[in-house]
């Protein structure tokens, strides 16, 4: 494997707000994970602990274009686009059945410093289902090698 091709370990601090109405929910963690780079895409990938113990695996993939998707994998699998430039259709499967989603990206602001060894990624952006919000979401996600 080369090296533009190696996992490199990484400390994660994950920060998720949601407004949904008057109500706000807020979701740090620091875990540990890993950043791999494959040409000029990056995806960081680490996981997610449930308030049940349960690990969720959780991918970052941050493109050339300046997109970037979030995709959890659990009981329910995610996949979330984030593009400044359109609205993206999503689909959320749960247990229950499918929700189909449309992302509406505000904000995607994304800094990587110093070769890899450190990084900030903020995303802003608003859910709707069947046209209706769901809510407003900030994703924030720092980095640094260990």
């Amino acid at each position: 494997m080369s090296e533009a091709n190696a996992r490199i370990p990484i400390k994660l601090h994950v920060q998720t707000t949601i407004t949904q109405g008057s109500e706000h929910e807020d979701f740090t963690f620091d875990v540990p994970g890993t950043i791999l780079t494959n040409a000029e895409t990056h995806f960081i990938r680490y996981d997610e602990l449930t308030s049940d113990g349960a690990s969720i695996p959780v991918m970052l993939k941050i493109n050339p274009d300046q997109t970037a998707r979030l995709t959890r994998n659990g009981q329910s699998n995610l996949q979330l686009v984030f593009d400044l430039t359109e609205p993206q259709t999503s689909k959320y499967l749960t247990p229950m059945g499918t929700l189909n989603l449309t992302v509406l990206t505000d904000a995607l602001d994304i800094d990587f410093a110093n070769g890899l060894t450190r990084g900030d990624i903020t995303v802003k952006y608003q859910l709707l289902q069947d046209q209706q919000k769901v809510g407003d979401y900030v994703f924030n996600l720092s980095f640094t090698t260990l």
